[in-house]
């Protein structure tokens, strides 16, 4: 059995899998575009179609007052 941290960990690799994937779905799409024929998932991802990467930045330290 996972530990909740293991857990949230797993989940965050598949979705980063998962949203690999989709892009290369969309890089296909895209592909087929060019030569005239295309169909989209209703449910695509909206970062692989439009190509938006999320960069996740740490939280600043808040400085206490001594």
């Amino acid at each position: 059995m996972m530990s909740s941290d293991e857990r949230a960990a797993k989940l965050l690799e598949l979705e980063a899998e998962l949203l690999a994937r989709d892009r290369d779905e969309e890089a296909l799409i895209e592909l087929s575009e060019e030569q005239g024929a295309a169909f989209r998932r209703l449910d695509a991802d909206p970062r692989a179609v439009l190509g938006i990467v999320i960069a996740r930045v740490k939280k600043p330290e808040r400085i206490r007052a001594a």
